[in-house]
């Protein structure tokens, strides 16, 4: 819940100039290999763009790609919770599957997962209060969201009905109602979320009955 809280509020802060860029930093954590599950520890700084990651321990930093990685987990000390990061194959337009990062942001049946980028832009002096003159560079990070099943498939997320109704087409009945009754958004982080985890309490309930 405080992962999904932190995604939540970078998404909604976009206007700030110096926003906090989590793949500047080292972040204390460890990695699994895919090689004998092998464990990695020390402080990691990522780099979702080329799917690598950078470890460091001591004075020896060592670079790994997401094609040896099962998975590693970091600590954001700046924000104070764990982030989990899965290699996961995704499918290219070009047709072929290629492992790339994903973060988890809720798991069930269907997890949510996302990617982070980082999007520079010119702020002209009369709408940056900070400078005095000329234009000023700023970074943001935004995401792209995506709905993972549970035959592994993974489709990008843009935030429509469209979208979500055939990946939870087995209780869209129940789902669409719970959405209707909370009027609850495609398009907000925080109301997909609430949706994604009543699909997944519906698989719950049936269990334990």
């Amino acid at each position: 819940m405080r992962q999904y809280l932190f995604l939540f509020f970078l998404c909604t802060i976009f206007n700030g100039y110096c926003q906090y860029i989590p793949s500047d930093y080292w972040h204390e954590g460890f990695v699994i290999t895919l090689e004998y599950n092998d464990t990695l520890s020390g402080s990691i700084k990522y780099d979702l763009s080329q799917n690598i990651i950078q470890i460091k321990k001591r004075d020896k930093i060592a670079t790994v790609s997401s094609r040896n990685i099962l998975y590693y987990k970091i600590f954001d000390e700046k924000n104070k919770y764990y982030r989990i990061f899965y290699s996961l194959d995704f499918s290219t337009e070009s047709g072929y599957k290629v492992p790339m990062f994903f973060e988890l942001i809720q798991e069930g049946r269907i997890s949510l997962l996302a990617r982070e980028y980082i999007v520079s832009e010119n702020i002209s002096s009369f709408a940056n209060p900070y400078s005095n003159y000329g234009n000023t560079n700023r970074k943001r990070v935004e995401y792209t969201f995506y709905l993972l099943n549970k035959v592994g498939d993974i489709t990008i997320f843009k935030g429509s009905k469209k979208e979500m109704s055939p990946i939870m087409e087995d209780k869209w009945k129940e789902v669409e109602t719970y959405i209707k009754q909370n009027n609850l958004s495609y398009n907000t982080l925080s109301d997909v979320t609430k949706i994604i985890s009543y699909y997944n309490s519906l698989y719950q309930i049936n269990y334990q009955e």
